[in-house]
């Protein structure tokens, strides 16, 4: 279901999160997940690089490994 219309707004900060499951040939399954996090705007910060509007502030991957059970084994 569609959100309803909203006021006058401006997009600021962009994270998008990406889910892949992947049956391996021994059995187990990989769980793969990527997470990345954006500004629509440039940002100096003084713990950081400077990042130009679009730049990733985050790009992560997490991989975890479970079994038939769902147990985690790596």
């Amino acid at each position: 279901m569609p959100l309803t219309n909203s006021t006058g707004r401006k997009l600021s900060h962009k994270r998008d999160i990406s889910c892949y499951a992947y049956e391996r040939e021994d059995g187990l399954w990989d769980i793969e997940a990527h997470m990345t996090d954006a500004k629509t705007f440039s940002i100096m910060e003084p713990f950081m690089p400077p990042l130009k509007a679009g730049d990733y502030i985050h790009d992560m991957w997490l991989r975890i490994t479970v079994d038939k059970q769902r147990t985690v084994v790596a």
